[in-house]
Formats: structure tokens, C-alpha cells, sequence
């Protein structure tokens, strides 16, 4: 067995003893044998084990995430019996050409807690238990152990090692504020050791959930707060990297090794600190780690809205790893299921769908999305039975043949513009308060009708980034860049880049909060504003009746995760701009809008965020951005592929750069579409995928 991370035609998979596929797979808290066996039946070749004896978070954390039970039951001991159950129902299902991925759960056992009174509960409080050598030497023999049994049952069967560890199993560390008022010793330990400082203390909450003005941090005032935040982020990074070596050296290098992480553009900005997802660039640079999971955006799963990608899937690429979007939206399936733990996941912007056609038309454009970035996707059929039905298998077949027709094609992104968080900057940012920004964004840049990146600042350094591609850089919350950063962006300001920068760029850099190095690294000048309303309506033609403002929609409950806001607002006014897009609706004051620079390009600015799709898709205007339709509407576009999802039906123009042919992948159509435009029926919620081969002139 030697599989490893392939990329072909600009369309990543994975290589399995010389074989290259596309990545689709399936994996499922409750594996059912008759389920497994129609999934490969329609041609999965992937799939998943999950042994566990922890409980997941549903119901009361009563529900288990594994049926079989516990195989890790003891000091060096495991219940082979327990795995051996669960090898048979996923085994003797599937094809003998299929291939399986291990979740090692990596989460101390209650009964392993019960007898090392120096940790506690690791679901909710995992970063108080990462610095323990005991735990650390347990679960590595406990991993080293799974993978040598399952080898020994199933020799070349087992293509890769998932990670598996604390809140979900994605390496949240939960109600952080416990973990700072009742710090352990082996937490304080592992702080200290971090300070180079046997004398560190972990700061109390109201140090470090401060911030020196409004949300902002400053490098000085709030140095405590900084230096805690890193050193969660760097604690779990650190921890995670220790286990990927080890899986790595055990198997000599032969199995993918993957986790879930890196949800920058999954949630509020500020928990992305708070859960440890802050060095992302770590892990992607890491030899030992080959792939990262994430779940589909849970604020954009109806079909009113975007679907969504919650992390940098194009820093993913950039840097050679494959990553796997997690459709587990609730299907139409669900509305006669009797599983409590399914229904109580199926609620808020999760309900489930109404009918079948309903649920084709959203899985085709969470999978059309994916294959526009030339990554791989698997269908989670959480409790069992989300699929189970011949119509949506037959879907599911379908997708799976397109796929492996467009991982054929030469694919390119053929972005303009890419959106750049700054792991740096996310550190300034308080705590605690639900910073709307990026995830939030994601639906009106989506709806933008033309393609745009995934990507984060440290992707200045990586070799495969391609700076002349795009027209715009957005930096959606660059308090504090490092001086790389600064001077990157500096550079691509020179050669006549465009900027896009929103609430307070630069504010927080050198240390110091200086709205004179805001406008020393934007060209322009601003003015401390903080309205009691803080809603900025538009003023530029077309646009005049929408207002936006700080908004955060998870917090007004679509859906569960978050009960309560802390008051963001605007800082600044921006003064000398060419170009005012947007008035504060309280004064009149400029709030949004852009600034020419005499040798070429722009600096762009907004007080608020997330910006509507109306502004954003002026700031393209002005950016001289290619538009893909005559509409806002989600488009999904490489050099080779299209989707396009209409909500709404109707008569839509579509446009391709250069003169091309479009074939459509489900009914064989082919229409020719270039610069002037060509008109398209979409029918009510449908989404379209298409084939691109430019025209030979």
C-alpha cells in the first residue's frame, strides 16, 4: 500500500499504489452494510471507520459517536472484538477494490480520566490536556495499535489516518472561559513552557478578553491577551503535528494522514482564535500532514442562498494538499426519520428539505462548487439513511461520473479576485465578540456572479501563488500584518493592484493603534467616526435603497451556535476618497467608497461589513472584475468547468472571457458563449454544470 496526494490537470486526488482517483467518499456515525454496499454499488471507492467511545454533542453528549463500542478500554488495552463488529459491517459491504480511512479517536477514554485526576473533560476542555506526556504516549500507542490490527486484517485497505480529537473531533477546545478561570497544572505547565517562564501565570478572563479600543487590540496594552491566544493556537498546532509524525513514521510514510481544521472562513473571526485554527500555515506546511476536512458552511445551506466553503481551499491548493468538503446537509430523507439524534440536528438553516428535487438541486451545488476548485468532496450520512434512496443514489452516481469527466480537463482558476484573511491580525481581534467577518461575507461574494479565491496573507510565501492573477485583493480584517505582509501589499500597490480593505487596516501594526499608519499604508486619510447607528446606506445609482451595517446573522439565530453579540461598530470615516459609494445614514459622513492612485489602481474601503452583494459587485465595476452573468447569482468557474445555481428561474445571459463551448453534464446541450453574452433558461432552483472548451480562432 502506498497512497499519496496526486494533482492532475490542476484537479487533486489521490494516487493509491499507482492508481489515480478522483476524491468522493461517504462516512457515517451509524454504518449500515445495506447502505455501504448501494453507495459502492454506484462506484464509491472510499470509505470510513470511526471506533469511539466518546460521546458527540448531541442530546445532552448522550448520543455515542460509535455503536460497536469502545475499542481503547484500558491501559495497552483494546477491545478487538468491539472494531472487529465494525470491520464486518463496513468490510463484507463494499467492493473488494474499495478502500477505507480510520478515524483514531484520540480523546482520553472516561475511564483513562477517571484514573489521571490532572485532566479533565477533553471534549469540552481539550487545549487543558494537550501538555500531557501520559496522555500523549497513550494515545500514540492506541494509534499505533489500530493501524497495525486493521493492516493485519486488512492488508492494502487502509489508504489514510484521520485525526480525531476534542469538541466535534475537530480540534475545538469548548467554553474557553472555564479553561481560563480553573486552569489545571498541566495546563499552566504547558503555559509556562510556552513563556520560557516558570513563574507565568495565565492571565484572568477580563485580561484576556480585552481589547484597547472597541475590538481592537493593541501589540502593547494587550500583550497578555496576545501572547495567551497564541499559545492555544500554538499548543494545539503543535499537538496536532506531534501525532501526524507519528502516523506518518509508523506506516513508513504509505498512508495520507488528515484532520479536521483550518475553519478560518467557517466561523466569527475571533473564534477562529478561540478554537486554535490561528496557524493553519503550520500545518500546511507540514510534510506530515496531507489533506484537511471541514463541514459545509452552516449559514448558506438553503436554496435561497450560496452554500459555502469554510476554509482557504485555495491556500489549500497552493500548497499541495487535497481537501474534502463534508456535504451533511439534512435531505429530504429526514423528514420521516425516528432517530432523535438525526432530528435534533436537523434544525434551523439545517431543516431538512422538502423533496427530492429539492435536495438534487442543493447537493449538485455543493459539489459543483468543489469541482470548480478542483478538490474532493464526501457525502457524511450522519445517522444513517440521509441517501437511501434509489433516486438520490442514481444523483449521487451521476455526480460522481461528472467528476471524473472534469478532473480530465486542464483546470485553472480564473479568479480576479481573492479574499485574504491575516492570521496575524486575528490575534488583535477580541474575543467573545462574534466579528462577523469572513464567513459572513462569503454569501454576497458568492452571489457576486464572478469566481473569487479562498486564500490567506501567508500565501504571499508560498512559491505556487500566483500574484498577477488577480485584479482585487480583499483584506477583510488586516488590523496587524507583519512587515512581510506590509511590504507584499506595498509591492502590489506599486505594479497598479487593487485594494479592498474594510473597518480599521493597519491599525493595530507596530504595536501601537495609529490612524496615521492606516492611511501612511492605504493612501487614505481618516477620521474617527463611531456613529450611534452604525448603518451605511449606498449612494451610487441603482443602489440607493440598501443599507447595511455590523451584522452578524448567526447571532440572530438561523442558527444554534451563538446567543448573544457584543456591540461592533465603524471606527473611521474615510476622508479624501475619489469615489463615495456609501453614507453613514446617522451623518452623512463617507463610509465606503475608493481612492485612485496616480500611477494606477485603487484603495478601497468599508466602514462595515459584511458588505451587500450590490457593493461588492461596484467595487468589481471599478476593478474592471469579468462578470459571468448579467445578474448577481452564484457562479462556480474554473477554466474548465462551470456551475451556476438560479433560485429564482428564468432567462439568465451568460459570458465567458474568450469565445467557448459549453455542454452541459447532464443533458449533453452545448451552446456557445463568449464576451457579448449568450441566454440561458434555468428553471426554479436548478443548478447547471458545464464543460469549457475555449473556442480555436
Amino acid at each position: 500500500m502506498k497512497a499519496k496526494i496526486c494533482s492532475k490537470n490542476g484537479n487533486f486526488g489521490i494516487e493509491i499504489n499507482g492508481k489515480k482517483y478522483p476524491f468522493a467518499a461517504t462516512r457515517s456515525f451509524r454504518p449500515e452494510g445495506r447502505i455501504l454496499q448501494d453507495f459502492s454499488d454506484h462506484g464509491l471507492k472510499f470509505f470510513n471507520i470511526f471506533p469511539s467511545g466518546i460521546m458527540t454533542a448531541l442530546e445532552k453528549r448522550t448520543v455515542p459517536y460509535s455503536q460497536f463500542g469502545p475499542v481503547w478500554v484500558g491501559e495497552n488495552e483494546y477491545d478487538w472484538d468491539n472494531l472487529r463488529a465494525q470491520c464486518h459491517e463496513i468490510f463484507d459491504s463494499i467492493s473488494p477494490d474499495a478502500y477505507v480511512s480510520v478515524n483514531v479517536h484520540l480523546d482520553p477514554p472516561p475511564w483513562y480520566v477517571k484514573q489521571h485526576p490532572e485532566l479533565v473533560d477533553h471534549w469540552e476542555q481539550m487545549i487543558q490536556n494537550l501538555g500531557s506526556e501520559g496522555w500523549r504516549k497513550a494515545a500514540a500507542d492506541y494509534l499505533c495499535a489500530l493501524i497495525d490490527k486493521l493492516d493485519e486484517w486488512y492488508p492494502e485497505r487502509i489508504y489514510a489516518i484521520f485525526l480525531m480529537c476534542g469538541g466535534t473531533t475537530e480540534w475545538y477546545s469548548y467554553h474557553v472561559d472555564k479553561v481560563i478561570d480553573a486552569p489545571t497544572e498541566v495546563q499552566r505547565q504547558a503555559f509556562r513552557d510556552f513563556c520560557k517562564d516558570q513563574k507565568a501565570e495565565i492571565p484572568p478572563r477580563e485580561v484576556l478578553h480585552a481589547a484597547a479600543d472597541g475590538v481592537i487590540r493593541s501589540g502593547a496594552e494587550n500583550a497578555e491577551a496576545i501572547r495567551y491566544w497564541e499559545f492555544t493556537n500554538e499548543l494545539v498546532t503543535e499537538t496536532i503535528l506531534h501525532f501526524a509524525k507519528i502516523a506518518k513514521e509508523h506506516t513508513g510514510g504509505t498512508r495520507l494522514v488528515g484532520l479536521f481544521s483550518g475553519h478560518i472562513y467557517g466561523q466569527n473571526l475571533d473564534f477562529a482564535v478561540q478554537t486554535s485554527y490561528n496557524r493553519l500555515d503550520q500545518l500546511l506546511n507540514s510534510p506530515h500532514i496531507d489533506m484537511l476536512f471541514c463541514p459545509a458552511s452552516y449559514l448558506f445551506r438553503k436554496l435561497d442562498s450560496t452554500s459555502g466553503i469554510r476554509v482557504p481551499v485555495d491556500s489549500i491548493s497552493c500548497h499541495g494538499k487535497l481537501f474534502s468538503h463534508e456535504i451533511d446537509s439534512s435531505t429530504h430523507l429526514l423528514k420521516k426519520s425516528t432517530e432523535a439524534a438525526a432530528l435534533s440536528h436537523a434544525v434551523g438553516r439545517d431543516e431538512a428539505f422538502t423533496c427530492s428535487a429539492d435536495t438534487v438541486a442543493y447537493i449538485r451545488r455543493e459539489v459543483g462548487m468543489v469541482l470548480a476548485k478542483g478538490q474532493g468532496y464526501w457525502w457524511f450520512d450522519m445517522f444513517s439513511g440521509y441517501y437511501d434512496d434509489p433516486a438520490l443514489m442514481d444523483e449521487i452516481a451521476q455526480l460522481r461520473r461528472i467528476q471524473e469527466q472534469v478532473c480530465t480537463l486542464p483546470r485553472r482558476s480564473v479568479s480576479e479576485v481573492v479574499e485574504m484573511p491575516d492570521t496575524a491580525s486575528n490575534y488583535h481581534l477580541k474575543t467573545n465578540v462574534y466579528y462577523p467577518m469572513v464567513e459572513h461575507q462569503t454569501n454576497a461574494l458568492n452571489a457576486a456572479g464572478a469566481p473569487w479565491d479562498m486564500g490567506m496573507t501567508f500565501d504571499f510565501d508560498c512559491p505556487a501563488f500566483d500574484e498577477e492573477q488577480y485584479k482585487l485583493y480583499f483584506f477583510p480584517a488586516l488590523f496587524a500584518p507583519s512587515k512581510a505582509v506590509c511590504d507584499r501589499i506595498a509591492a502590489l500597490r506599486q505594479k497598479g493592484k487593487n485594494m479592498l480593505y474594510c473597518h480599521a487596516p493597519y491599525y493595530a501594526i507596530d504595536g501601537t493603534l495609529s490612524i496615521d499608519n492606516m492611511e501612511k499604508h492605504t493612501g487614505i486619510r481618516f477620521e474617527r467616526c463611531e456613529p450611534a447607528d452604525n448603518t451605511v446606506r449606498l449612494c451610487f445609482p441603482g443602489a440607493e435603497h440598501v443599507t447595511f451595517s455590523f451584522t452578524n446573522q448567526t447571532v440572530k439565530g438561523d442558527i444554534w451556535h451563538h446567543k448573544g453579540c457584543e456591540q461592533i461598530g465603524p471606527l473611521f470615516s474615510p476622508q479624501n476618497l475619489d469615489v463615495v459609494l456609501g453614507r453613514f445614514a446617522e451623518n452623512g459622513k463617507p463610509a465606503c467608497g475608493l481612492k485612485f492612485r496616480p500611477d494606477g489602481g485603487f484603495d478601497a474601503f468599508s466602514a462595515c461589513a459584511p458588505m451587500p452583494v450590490e457593493l461588492i459587485r461596484e467595487f468589481y465595476r471599478y476593478a474592471h472584475v469579468f462578470f459571468y452573468t448579467d445578474r448577481p447569482m452564484p457562479v462556480y468557474t474554473s477554466s474548465s468547468f462551470a456551475c451556476l445555481y438560479s433560485f429564482e428561474g428564468g432567462e439568465v445571459r451568460l459570458y465567458r472571457p474568450e469565445p467557448s463551448v459549453l455542454t452541459d453534464c447532464f443533458t449533453g446541450e452545448k451552446i456557445r458563449v463568449d464576451a457579448k453574452g449568450t441566454p440561458v433558461i434555468f428553471t426554479p432552483h436548478e443548478t447547471k454544470f458545464y464543460t469549457v472548451c475555449l473556442l480555436k480562432e
